[in-house]
């Protein structure tokens, strides 16, 4: 990893380890909210017939979903803080500390990875070095499934429930992410977008792919 990465890298983290309480606070109850992301995570669960990787897995609140349709489902994240959330909120499910540009993950043993909105602190270059590591980790025929904020934008946050960051989040356009995927050998099975839930969350439109590495 060069050095402006891992200064990118550390910067996300110490983001993340400042914000784990409030973070996990107030994002552990948003799939509540959401029968969209519920759907397709339960259906991803019950597909993938294997181990599945909660990649960014924040507070644990995504893999404690999975985890309920298979019980194969463990999280990754770069964050400490984050992590000693997801293993109190979450004791029956295995949490590691790992990062996405260089998975902690032998190739080709898994049959899923969940990545909702993990991608979002990347640029273009680390973005597909991300995906080349999906990739590796995930078995023939393993499935993908990534969620992201919709839109061609940047935004800065400096605050976030009260607490100072210093982070960009990007937003991405599906086909264009859907070609990057294809690019190294993924199918996409499913492709699908929604407008904004008011008042329960950032009001950005999301998008979800679900995609299927090639069997050979």
């Amino acid at each position: 990893m060069d050095k402006k990465t891992q200064a990118q890298t550390n910067k996300v983290r110490s983001n993340y380890d400042a914000l784990a309480q409030a973070y996990a606070r107030e994002i552990a109850g948003e799939l509540d909210h959401r029968p969209l992301e519920r759907d397709l995570l339960q259906r991803f669960a019950k597909e993938c017939d294997g181990l599945i990787c909660d990649l960014g897995c924040g507070p644990g609140h995504v893999a404690q979903y999975a985890n309920g349709f298979n019980p194969r489902v463990f999280g990754v994240d770069l964050s400490a803080g984050l992590l000693r959330q997801a293993r109190a909120n979450n004791p029956e499910i295995v949490f590691l500390a790992g990062n996405m540009l260089e998975l902690p993950l032998a190739s080709g043993k898994m049959a899923g990875i969940i990545a909702f909105y993990s991608i979002i602190h990347f640029d273009e270059e680390q973005v597909l070095q991300a995906f080349q590591e999906m990739s590796r980790a995930l078995r023939p025929g393993g499935n993908l499934l990534l969620g992201v904020h919709v839109g061609r934008e940047v935004v800065h946050a400096d605050e976030l429930w009260g607490i100072p960051v210093d982070f960009d989040a990007t937003f991405f356009d599906l086909d264009e992410l859907g070609d990057r995927l294809k690019s190294l050998g993924f199918k996409i099975c499913e492709s699908v977008q929604r407008d904004p839930l008011p008042e329960v969350e950032y009001q950005s439109i999301r998008g979800y792919i679900w995609a299927q590495r090639a069997f050979c």
